[in-house]
């Protein structure tokens, strides 16, 4: 609005302005009154938000949007200083303006109204004019009811009734910054009171630069109005936020676009509000508005009916990706975008929340801009582990289609986090209810080296948990991957078992209590690798050696090892050996002469009782003692001889049989 080129009748000022006229007696001139400062700070709010400060704010917005369509504006304070009502009026009348506005905010429990002021008995004329334009403007851009001035200002103007000016929004009152002006200098003046800081809704409203910003300008706007002329646009967007609703939806749009950062972040609107929303897979509904970057959702039904939420243009793009229907997974935002804590690697994030799950948005690191959504069983899961919290931190990916089962040839779905992984299986046999479980750090790195769900193993069916080893365990569908040592992890068949044997430095007469799996020496001996020189076991049928070198493997004739039989190690540096496989059979062949066995028993028992079954066919037991570097023995016939007496998991035994037969182990 160019102020000196539209005809301008101010007649209690006495000015004529003509549009075309270049020789105007007078530019146009606006008086700007921050209310209170300094040492009076006005009313406060319920958490201490002052009334001069916001006053200020709105005043200093007020003045730019002023200046900025060619008024010359004087302010009687700039800053939060201490200034008389006497040192305000007469600035304005010294300076001939020819509109004063007084800024303040109202005081009065929870009531929420906008209202302004003229001097008594002054409603209908120019000052009542202006007063008029600038309410209606007030109201429609903060939402706000427009109420007529408390009934004090009956007493204000020395009790009479025809205080209202007839005009919703508009009261005359005996105030100094309405009175003072006009009687002075007859200058239209008028005080207006934008909202209730009583209020801490509004207060918390009014803690935004930005809408103190918006409520400035729709003063001047009503200044405009006022004078029968367009007002520019807001910050240079010709459309407003919130356009085409009022009332408490308009002021969740615009609650909205502050929340979201305002023009700095989601820019300018685009088009009006739009009442045609998709149905989410909750029934949700919605109205919404776009703007350059992004979007705001208001909802107007279910559990949030009445909120709204800004979008920004990168989580848009994902969001939008999904569809405007029920299909969408996500469905209406329910949160506005938060700074998120970083996460257990150390990336910076924000995310917002939705009907079905959350948006993602890195911040730095190697996927820095990139957006993930999760949703559904698995964002239930993540949330269960602390979203961006340790063990699995931000998402990597999409929710997608794992590959199928290798166990059960099921379907599945899975997340990338940047611990590990959370899979979800389709077609489970809870359904839809099937839970999501996750998997991590050196479990899930065994996982994925095993190739993940297409191995034996297919999906996860439990989360990470301790077993009762005291070590943790993942199951699967086909099996468990856990540790014996707490180092190595490996998969085991569901039915398997694991054992650790400790050894010393030097020989060592060991079996294995369980059958592996995988019997080739270099596996079943790789907990050990490099801290054993040879291995050596004899053969009951041919009674020969038979032996293994890891740094000469070419000249051994022992490739294997499995339970039932005894094996010789010499031990470099002591270590644990840790054994898994399934039960084996408790029946063992035995030659008539030498034979290196094992004892096939996850419990001790004496050798008596262990060797029961082939009593009065052996003579003689032997085992080992690598702590004394000395054998033990046991004799039957002559048990005072004996120093062998029970049997454990774990070792070997040279047994010499009379004839050939079968052991078997209770």
């Amino acid at each position: 609005m160019q102020f000196n080129k539209y005809l301008l009748i101010a007649t209690l000022a006495g000015v004529l302005l003509s549009a075309n006229n270049s020789k105007a007696q007078v530019p146009f001139r606006i008086g700007v009154d921050p209310g209170h400062g300094g040492t009076d700070s006005g009313a406060v709010g319920p958490t201490g938000l002052t009334e001069k400060e916001i006053n200020l704010t709105t005043a200093l917005a007020l003045r730019k949007y002023l200046q900025a369509d060619g008024a010359t504006v004087f302010i009687t304070r700039t800053t939060d200083a201490t200034v008389s009502l006497t040192s305000r009026s007469n600035y304005f009348i010294s300076n001939a303006v020819n509109r004063a506005i007084s800024v303040h905010h109202n005081s009065g429990g929870s009531t929420n109204k906008t209202m302004d002021f003229v001097y008594c008995a002054r409603c209908f004329t120019t000052a009542g004019n202006l007063a008029s334009s600038v309410i209606q403007r007030v109201g429609s851009s903060a939402g706000l009811a427009l109420g007529p001035a408390v009934s004090t200002a009956d007493v204000l103007c020395s009790g009479r009734s025809d205080w209202s000016c007839g005009r919703d929004g508009v009261g005359q009152a005996n105030l100094h910054m309405v009175r003072e002006p006009e009687l002075g200098a007859q200058i239209p003046s008028i005080l207006v009171e934008v909202s209730f800081i009583s209020n801490s809704s509004e207060e918390a409203r009014l803690k935004s630069g930005d809408y103190l910003d918006s409520n400035g300008w729709s003063i001047y706007a009503g200044v405009a109005d006022h004078f029968g002329v367009a007002p520019k646009p807001r910050n240079g967007c010709a459309i407003t936020v919130g356009q085409g609703t009022s009332g408490s939806e308009l002021t969740a749009f615009q609650n909205a676009y502050n929340n979201a950062g305002g023009q700095g972040v989601l820019g300018c609107a685009t088009a009006g509000v739009r009442f045609d929303g998709f149905t989410s897979f909750a029934g949700t509904i919605g109205h919404f508005q776009t703007f350059t970057n992004g979007e705001i959702e208001y909802l107007v039904n279910g559990n949030r009916l009445g909120q709204a939420y800004g979008i920004k243009t990168a989580l848009y793009n994902k969001w939008s990706s999904f569809g405007f229907n029920n299909n969408n997974p996500l469905g209406y935002p329910i949160g506005n975008l938060t700074a998120g804590t970083p996460s257990c690697a150390g990336t910076s994030h924000e995310f917002q929340s939705y009907e079905g799950g959350s948006l993602t948005h890195h911040l730095n690191g190697a996927r820095s801009g990139s957006v993930y959504e999760v949703h559904g069983a698995i964002h239930s899961k993540w949330s269960t582990k602390g979203f961006a919290s340790c063990p699995l931190g931000l998402p990597l990916s999409d929710e997608s289609d794992a590959q199928p089962s290798g166990a059960t040839a099921r379907a599945g779905r899975l997340n990338q986090f940047e611990g590990g992984q959370i899979y979800w299986i389709k077609n489970g046999p809870l359904g839809n209810a099937q839970p999501a479980y996750e998997v991590h750090g050196a479990i899930y790195s065994t996982y994925v080296g095993m190739g993940g769900s297409p191995s034996w193993l297919g999906f996860p069916t439990s989360d990470e948990y301790v077993a009762s080893t005291g070590y943790p365990r993942n199951d699967f569908e086909g099996g468990y991957i856990t540790t014996t040592d707490g180092v190595n992890y490996r998969a085991f068949p569901y039915g398997t078992s694991s054992l650790t044997i400790n050894l010393g430095t030097g020989w060592n007469l060991i079996s294995l209590p369980l059958q592996p799996s995988n019997t080739a020496i270099t596996n079943v001996l790789s907990n050990i690798s490099g801290k054993y020189s040879a291995v050596w076991a004899w053969d009951g049928p041919s009674q020969s050696w038979r032996s293994y070198f890891p740094t000469n493997p070419g000249f051994a004739n022992l490739s294997s090892m499995d339970a039932g039989k005894g094996y010789w190690i010499y031990m470099t540096s002591s270590g644990s050996l840790p054994v898994s496989g399934s039960t084996p059979s408790k029946t063992i062949n035995l030659v008539s002469q030498w034979n290196l066995v094992g004892y096939n028993s996850t419990t001790s028992n004496s050798v008596t009782s262990a060797l029961s079954s082939i009593a009065g066919r052996y003579v003689s037991v032997w085992a080992w003692d690598y702590s004394t570097t000395s054998y033990q023995s046991y004799f039957p016939n002559n048990q005072l001889f004996s120093d062998l007496t029970t049997m454990d998991t774990g070792r070997g035994y040279w047994i010499y049989a009379t004839q050939n037969t079968s052991w078997t182990i209770p």
